[in-house]
């Protein structure tokens, strides 16, 4: 926030966010809502046309990124024509001077510009305030789901808002520990889990598939853990449940 400030970037000023997931990236988002911006975060999928089309039809005022994305942000910029500041999250930022700005934030004012395709159209930019944030966290957090000894692993792509909202904000929020994950494979995902003891996933099916993928592919490689999981099967088809709840009577209401 302050080396924004100190380089003269203000309150309502457009910052691209064009990175992987990383912890950059969260010290990114609240340095830049610190500094009074308003964070638009790219797809680091996208194309050059398409971040070029999101450069021109933003109006940024700074770019961050990193040097996994440089090469197609470099030809987006030269498409789009931009001329604008670039921030490196692998390199040093510029020198802030003083403390980093404090704004009195309103529910009205915005703080995300997602990007998104419709089916009929190109990409558009979906305006997200302060109140919109905030209601989604307070309707995951007031419910105390998530408490201070969880520790949750970002697993899914954070320019997305249910990733962003549910893995890192509402965490943050309620005081839990994030794990970012930056690449999506089997082996990583549940290295990372046992080694941060993560209490929850928030994720989509094909996640769920990939963990499961990876439990099997262990499981197969023991043949005691072969012949167990083989009798848990077994067992599961045993309908225990008949003989020891079938024989209590419940008497009529």
């Amino acid at each position: 926030a302050a080396a924004l400030a100190a380089n003269g970037f203000k309150k309502g000023d457009r910052a691209v966010l064009f990175a992987e997931n990383r912890p950059e990236w969260i010290y990114v988002l609240y340095g830049a809502w610190q500094a009074g911006c308003v964070v638009v975060p790219i797809d680091t999928l996208s194309v050059a046309d398409e971040v070029a089309y999101i450069l021109k039809d933003c109006d940024p005022a700074v770019i961050v990124s990193s040097d996994k994305n440089l090469p197609v942000l470099g030809e987006a910029i030269k498409k789009s024509k931009v001329k604008l500041p670039l921030f490196n999250v692998d390199k040093k930022l510029p020198a802030a001077k003083g403390k980093a700005p404090v704004y009195s934030i309103k529910d009205t004012d915005l703080l995300l510009i997602l990007y998104t395709s419709g089916t009929t159209g190109g990409q558009k930019g979906v305006m997200l305030t302060k109140k919109n944030i905030e209601t989604n966290v307070r309707w995951n957090n007031d419910s105390k789901r998530i408490n201070e000894t969880d520790v949750l692993i970002a697993l899914l792509p954070l320019h997305h808002s249910w990733p962003l909202i549910a893995t890192a904000l509402c965490p943050l929020d309620a005081g839990a520990s994030i794990v970012v994950v930056g690449e999506l494979t089997a082996e990583k995902l549940t290295k990372a889990m046992v080694a941060h003891k993560v209490t929850m996933v928030t994720a989509v099916p094909r996640l769920f598939d990939l963990l499961h993928r990876s439990i099997m592919t262990q499981v197969n490689k023991k043949p005691i853990a072969r012949i167990m999981l083989a009798l848990c099967k077994g067992l599961y088809k045993i309908p225990f449940e008949r003989y020891i709840f079938g024989r209590v009577k419940f008497p009529y209401c």
